[in-house]
């Protein structure tokens, strides 16, 4: 059986140079399409201030019901009905319509900023957005609601894309001089919307 001579010395310095040049120049590409990744998700999409925009996945699925009045069922790891190729596990009380619209309003006013940033949003401005008046009673349902969803935990998967966490990473409250309420809300940004 015949053997290949051996190459120059100076010919495999340069295919060790080509190996890693290329291993560099893929290195540094998939470096790049991480970070282009990541950037399109660090902050919502801007639309007009005549619309409402939510994930699709929570508007083809269950995750919002229809409820009665009165108190809400606790439920663990329920499976929610959705469309198409979505998989969706629940714990949490259920969610109805009026929370999808408070969701809804949250990240309406969240959209102008990075997600994971602390967006400061007065009870007053939500309730407007919502088109509802400023009152006590409206305070205490957008409280329950907004607690609702910080409370809430997912697990989201579409295709081969996952998402476990809430609707509302963090929240904090401010109550601020004359009785005005501030809420502190911060988006996950791996929520990825």
């Amino acid at each position: 059986m015949a053997t290949n001579p051996p190459l120059p010395p100076r010919v495999n310095i340069k295919i060790e140079e080509l190996r890693k040049s290329s291993i560099a120049r893929r290195k540094e590409k998939d470096k790049h399409v991480e970070v282009e990744v990541e950037a399109k998700r660090e902050s919502l999409p801007n639309w007009s201030d005549s619309v409402r925009r939510v994930p699709n996945v929570a508007l083809r699925s269950a995750l919002f019901g229809a409820m009665r009045k009165g108190a809400r069922p606790y439920v663990e790891q329920m499976e929610v009905n959705a469309l198409g190729s979505v998989s969706i596990l629940y714990t949490g009380a259920l969610l109805d319509q009026g929370d999808l619209d408070v969701w809804a309003a949250v990240l309406h006013l969240a959209r102008m900023q990075e997600l994971g940033v602390e967006c400061r949003i007065t009870a007053y401005r939500l309730l407007k957005v919502l088109g509802k008046t400023d009152s006590g009673k409206n305070r205490r349902v957008l409280d329950l609601s907004i607690s609702r969803l910080k409370a809430t935990a997912l697990q989201v998967k579409v295709g081969r894309y996952a998402y476990e966490g809430s609707l509302i990473h963090e929240v904090y409250r401010d109550h601020h001089e004359r009785s005005e309420r501030i809420y502190v809300v911060r988006l996950n940004p791996k929520l990825g919307l």
